[in-house]
C-alpha cells in the first residue's frame, strides 16, 4: 500500500442544460457534473457508462507539480 498525496481537477463543460431558475440551480449544475465524472471514470461498469450524455465533456486536468511544494 502507498500514502500518494495530489490534486487532480476536473473541467466539465457542457451545453444547452435545461436548468429550472431557483435558488437550487447551481446545486443542480455541480450534480449534473458530478454525475458525468462518474459516468466516465475508466473501470465504469457498462450500465453506468448509458447515463453519460453527449452535450458534457470532461478532461482532467493535472496540475504540474511545483518544486517547492512538500510531498
Amino acid at each position: 500500500m502507498a500514502l500518494i498525496r495530489d490534486r487532480i481537477l476536473f473541467e466539465v463543460t457542457f451545453e444547452d442544460l435545461a436548468v429550472p431558475l431557483s435558488a437550487y440551480a447551481h446545486l443542480i449544475v455541480e450534480k449534473e457534473c458530478a454525475e458525468q465524472i462518474f459516468c466516465r471514470r475508466p473501470w465504469a461498469k457498462p450500465e453506468d457508462k448509458k447515463y453519460q450524455k453527449s452535450n458534457f465533456t470532461v478532461r482532467v486536468i493535472r496540475p504540474k507539480k511545483d518544486s517547492n511544494e512538500p510531498r
